[in-house]
């Protein structure tokens, strides 16, 4: 199996696997929700028993691989080591609006302290390449990021272009995670080709998991 893009904290021996597949680097076989909503519905899970519906997992159970689904939005990976508990989330454009960072530390076990975990944020699209509409920029302001969290811009063809990296980096710090602990991997999903990419490919693309698992004890 060829190595998954991972977070530099994905080597501690207390993770049993943790990163992100592009379309010749698979992950071995996890729980994640059976349909994604774009919402923020996030499950404790402790068994491969799959949710229905829901945008993110939690598990404080060793060597259960939970994942979620991606091609162009954001996948996130938690790990808060000292309370032995890892989850994936998926952020599309609605669910930064909704902030589902916020709903994942909601759901979080109660053991899970922000401050002690570690986030990697995964192959997504770029700001170069996120064209939207003025309903996307502003359902984002509505979830208190600012232009500069969003790194608005203007692009060639005079529609705003926003950055769900950054937007969901600035959630991240605001739900109480360091930012020297929130750490990027990974390129721009539409225009790298080694990357599933909606936008690029349409309905024909497949989609890319972030997968995380704690060790066995």
């Amino acid at each position: 199996m060829t190595p998954l893009e991972r977070p530099s904290w994905a080597d501690d021996p207390r993770l049993a696997i943790c990163g992100f597949e592009t379309r010749h680097a698979l992950g071995p076989e996890a729980v994640s929700n059976v349909v994604q909503e774009h919402g923020t519905e996030v499950h404790l899970v402790a068994t491969a028993a799959p949710p229905q519906a829901g945008d993110g997992l939690w598990t404080t159970t060793p060597e259960l691989p939970i994942a979620i689904r991606v091609a162009d939005c954001v996948p996130i990976l938690l790990w808060d080591p000292v309370a032995g508990a890892v989850a994936a989330v998926h952020a599309g454009w609605r669910g930064t609006a909704a902030n589902i960072v916020a709903a994942a530390f909601a759901a979080a076990p109660a053991s899970v302290v922000p401050s002690r975990v570690f986030a990697a944020i995964g192959p997504c699209i770029s700001v170069e390449r996120f064209e939207v509409g003025p309903e996307v920029v502003e359902g984002l302001r509505g979830a208190g990021l600012s232009d500069e969290q969003l790194r608005l811009r203007t692009g060639p063809s005079g529609k705003p272009h926003v950055d769900l990296r950054s937007a969901n980096r600035a959630l991240l710090r605001r739900a109480g995670v360091p930012d020297d602990r929130i750490e990027d991997v990974g390129g721009c999903t539409m225009s790298d080709e080694r990357y599933e990419s909606y936008r690029r490919d349409g309905p024909r693309s497949r989609r890319q998991r972030g997968i995380i698992a704690l060790a066995g004890v």
